[in-house]
């Protein structure tokens, strides 16, 4: 690292990379195709085909371009078996079979479905706020954790202690006055050490990696508990993913438990399996609702698995252990409604590779024209999620996005008005342009967002019959006076200028 916490690329330059896997030559004409374009990817001369493709240069942007040449190539490779079969060995044994949906070991979830069956009936408790004064949020320094705390700080009279990690060789205290300068400019500045508190810590870690003493002072002090840290990427290395969302989730369980403290659980709609092909054929259109947990959903994805487990985890001790606890289930986050700012990481966020895909293209295939999109603004959500937290009630989940949608055609629509053309071409069309774009050295790139979207058939798939519904949480935040706004011309204006201000379209 340099003195000021960048990566040194010179230095890292003149490092060696020890290959220290044993070394097996491509056998078969499959195994040939695939050695040369990890080859090819990861400019190397030489490679066995028991190498590890993220232990030897890979990332998940290389593995991005991976696909598109591997889909140049009539190879079916999707962005998940990169992850789950890392070597050519692996891809060769594992690929061209067909995928085995993962469902759920044998549960009874009769005690959680009964408890979560009372998510009905949202007129029927008089509003109590709940007198909050400290709370420990976690996530803080993400694109949806620092709107929370921003939305805590003008709508409450809390002091928020912010656990964080130590990254980069950045302090917490630095991190945190990074990301919230970013979103807001210097207006938390003074603020930090009297309302806003930077701790250092880890959900992952034993009493969240802090010492006895500082770990019950802490407990001592907060009243509530919003936990907004979580590995969000919807591929990658299994024990991340269950270090932060379960082993994190059961900590801060357990810090609620010793401290009698009310927990409030970030989750996700892509609990449901919505967002993924599933092999599950349903005979028809399954609503997933506040009501509901497990609903036969496949959890072969590393992402919904630990999310839904997290949540179960939460459920169980709700009725075990009498958790003060709810769960939030989150949509598709987008740009600030107010100016369209968007997250510090935007090349991480799919949706938005997607849309950029499509605006690169210049069209879109006619089977998205009635397809529904939703736009759920950070800061409006952040809003709804602090309606949700300031209240007590007996409700164990809500589901916060913005049922407001619109169709592509109307997105397209709207685009042209901003002098953005895109225009719907046949679904066999459209894969033959893209096709051709994929194996230009100078428009490969223009795919990216895309090119995991498309099924065995080379066709982009986005229908699923699995159908969301946020009725109860709707009424229930009409009750706090709290309306999702629609998604006009001039949300989509400064949209796609904030995109255009980076220069990211």
């Amino acid at each position: 690292m340099t003195p000021n916490g960048k990566i040194d690329l010179k230095a890292m330059a003149k490092q060696k990379i020890e290959i220290t896997t044993e070394y097996e030559e491509p056998s078969t004409d499959f195994q040939k195709e695939l050695a040369e374009i990890f080859k090819k990817i990861l400019n190397l001369p030489k490679i066995s085909i028991n190498d590890n493709f993220f232990e030897i240069g890979g990332d998940s942007l290389s593995a991005i371009k991976l696909q598109i040449e591997a889909f140049n190539s009539g190879i079916d490779l999707s962005y998940k078996d990169i992850f789950n079969y890392p070597t050519i060995k692996l891809l060769s044994q594992n690929i061209t079979k067909t995928e085995v949906v993962v469902q759920e070991e044998d549960y009874d979830y009769t005690e959680i479905n009964n408890l979560i069956l009372k998510n009905s009936n949202p007129n029927k408790p008089r509003m109590k706020v709940d007198n909050i004064k400290n709370i420990l949020l976690t996530g803080a320094t993400g694109f949806m954790g620092s709107h929370i705390l921003d939305c805590l700080i003008k709508n409450t009279r809390s002091n928020i202690y912010c656990l964080i990690r130590a990254k980069n060789n950045q302090d917490p205290q630095t991190r945190l006055l990074d990301t919230l300068r970013f979103y807001f400019g210097n207006k938390y500045d003074k603020l930090l050490f009297k309302r806003i508190f930077a701790i250092e810590g880890d959900i992952s870690k034993p009493r969240l990696g802090l010492n006895n003493l500082y770990y019950n002072e802490i407990g001592n002090t907060i009243n509530c508990v919003i936990n907004g840290a979580a590995i969000v990427k919807h591929y990658g290395n299994s024990t991340i993913f269950n270090d932060t969302n379960i082993t994190g989730t059961h900590n801060l369980i357990k810090f609620c438990e010793n401290f009698n403290c009310k927990l409030i659980h970030l989750s996700t709609l892509s609990v449901s399996g919505n967002i993924f092909n599933s092999s599950i054929n349903y005979n028809k259109n399954v609503v997933f609702s506040e009501k509901d947990l497990f609903i036969n959903q496949d959890l072969s994805n590393i992402y919904i698995k630990t999310k839904f487990l997290s949540e179960r985890l939460v459920l169980e001790n709700i009725i075990h252990n009498n958790l003060n606890a709810k769960i939030i289930r989150l949509g598709n986050i987008t740009n600030r409604y107010s100016d369209g700012a968007f997250q510090l990481n935007i090349s991480e966020n799919a949706f938005i590779n997607r849309i950029r895909s499509f605006i690169q293209i210049g069209s879109v295939p006619t089977s998205l024209r009635n397809l529904c999109v939703e736009f759920t603004p950070v800061d409006i959500c952040a809003d709804a999620v602090v309606n949700l937290v300031k209240y007590k009630n007996d409700f164990t989940i809500f589901h916060v996005f913005n049922n407001n949608t619109i169709t592509f055609e109307e997105l397209i629509r709207k685009l042209a008005k901003l002098g953005i053309v895109l225009d719907f071409v046949d679904d066999t069309d459209f894969s033959k342009r893209v096709k051709f774009l994929a194996q230009n050295e100078n428009t490969k790139n223009l795919v990216t967002g895309i090119i995991n979207d498309f099924s065995k058939n080379k066709k982009i798939e986005y229908v699923t019959n699995i159908k969301m519904d946020n009725t109860f949480t709707n009424k229930y935040l009409k009750r706090l006076l709290f309306r999702w706004p629609k998604i006009n011309e001039k949300y989509i204006l400064k949209y796609i200028s904030y995109l255009k201000s980076i220069k990211y379209i």
